[in-house]
């Protein structure tokens, strides 16, 4: 491993620490913010300006940047474009970023007033930026309020953060949620919320026996701001966001609700290996039944195509046991191997959408949430019950702090309810 990618690997380590530390008076009494952050390990980053934490709040609720390290290390940079000069002067970037395709960005934030006042601003940004590319392999650039507090760029960062999701948030929410995967997208926030069944918090007052609805108060938004931050569904930030906003699938996280990914692929579109003639092809084939629906993808991801279970054909000692499974518009055939479906499994490039009644629980399909039986999601709500019941204690009676006491009275309580003096089920290996 050369420097470059020892240095990038130990900034994002969840053990690094800043290499400046910001009292509380740098730059000015009060100048100093303390940002709240879930993409750093500490949970908090000391931003040395305001506008260094109104540029936090971007990288926050950018759904593509996945960490922040701030102050992550020192630099030794030329103090000249051509690198000639005989000193080099240190230099300690603002934050590092690693987005999702794995690139890594230095950033500073930098007052315009300060730009100006700066000599030769524009050769120190250019020699910082050749050397981040030349020794890192990394990007670098300079942002300031022209970039960071354009409206309505600045307040809407600033609403849809103060919509995250906490330790906190009612279980109603998640329903928000779930709702907003089920909706058919595009359309308006408002749409959703009208036909939610759950869309307002409500408080139940002391002699009421029905909950006081807070009109103020939306979960669908709550949600959808919340998922639009998780890089889920997309929304137009040039516009202010209201619950008259329109909002799209992100084709990245929900293709498999999108119909125009869907096409009819031929066997060459797909790719498939061959089943190997050697013993692999007695791998036990998959708890697949007629009427199963699934999702299979080309190579990159890019389309796939529906299918349908239809049976499978009895294998010979030369030739692998074989699903026949039909196109779910076309009709066409598609023929896979017990290999071929494990080996689909395996690269994230099948998802099982529908599944047929079983008579039994025991069952294996190609991973994925969506796939659940009747039997495994009850199974998992059992579970959450007890989870659930014990954060409520927590959050009662113990600040939110945890405790083996009220973990164990989660479990008795929990149980009696059920009318059954037992432990929650312990998970099952498939």
């Amino acid at each position: 491993m050369d420097r470059a990618e020892a240095l990038l690997e130990t900034i994002f380590s969840d053990d690094h620490k800043p290499v400046r530390k910001v009292g509380r008076n740098i730059y000015g009494t009060g100048h100093a913010v303390s940002h709240p952050s879930a993409k750093t390990p500490s949970g908090i980053v000391r931003a040395r300006s305001p506008l260094m934490a109104d540029g936090l709040l971007h990288l926050d609720t950018d759904p593509n940047v996945m960490r922040i390290s701030p102050y992550p290390m020192v630099e030794l940079v030329w103090s000249a474009l051509d690198g000639e000069a005989r000193a080099k002067v240190e230099h300690i970037p603002d934050v590092a970023i690693l987005t999702r395709d794995d690139r890594v960005v230095f950033i500073d934030y930098v007052e315009v007033v300060f730009q100006r006042a700066t000599k030769d601003v524009d050769r120190l940004v250019a020699e910082r930026v050749r050397h981040y590319r030349e020794e890192l392999g990394c990007a670098y650039s300079v942002l300031d309020e022209r970039s960071i507090r354009i409206e309505p760029r600045m307040s809407n960062p600033r609403l849809m953060w103060t919509h995250r999701s906490r330790p906190t948030e009612p279980q109603s929410l998640a329903h928000a949620r779930q709702a907003l995967r089920l909706a058919s997208l595009p359309c308006s926030i408002r749409a959703v919320s009208d036909s939610a069944d759950i869309a307002r918090q409500g408080i139940v007052w002391d002699g009421d026996d029905r909950p006081t609805l807070i009109d103020e108060t939306d979960l669908v938004f709550t949600a959808v701001m919340q998922l639009a931050m998780r890089g889920e569904v997309r929304l137009d930030l040039g516009l202010p966001l209201t619950l008259d906003g329109e909002m799209t699938i992100n084709s990245k996280t929900f293709e498999f609700l999108s119909e125009k990914v869907i096409r009819l692929l031929s066997p060459a579109d797909l790719k498939l290996p061959e089943t190997p003639s050697s013993d692999q092809i007695k791998a036990p084939a998959k708890g697949i039944l007629q009427g199963d629906e699934f999702l299979v993808y080309v190579e990159d991801k890019s389309v796939c195509g529906h299918y349908v279970a239809k049976e499978w054909t009895n294998g010979s000692p030369n030739a692998p046991r074989k699903l026949m499974l039909l196109d779910n518009e076309y009709q066409t055939p598609l023929w896979l191997s017990s290999w071929q479906i494990d080996w689909l499994s395996k690269h994230g490039r099948i998802r099982t959408i529908h599944q047929s009644p079983r008579p039994h629980s025991n069952i294996e399909l190609p991973d994925n949430p969506l796939g659940l039986t009747e039997y495994q999601s009850s199974r998992a709500h059992r579970v959450l019950a007890y989870i659930d019941h014990y954060r409520d204690l927590c959050m009662k009676e113990n600040r939110g702090r945890p405790s083996v006491e009220l973990m164990t009275r989660a479990r008795h309580e929990v149980a009696a309810k059920r009318g059954r003096d037992k432990t929650p089920p312990r998970p099952h290996r498939q």
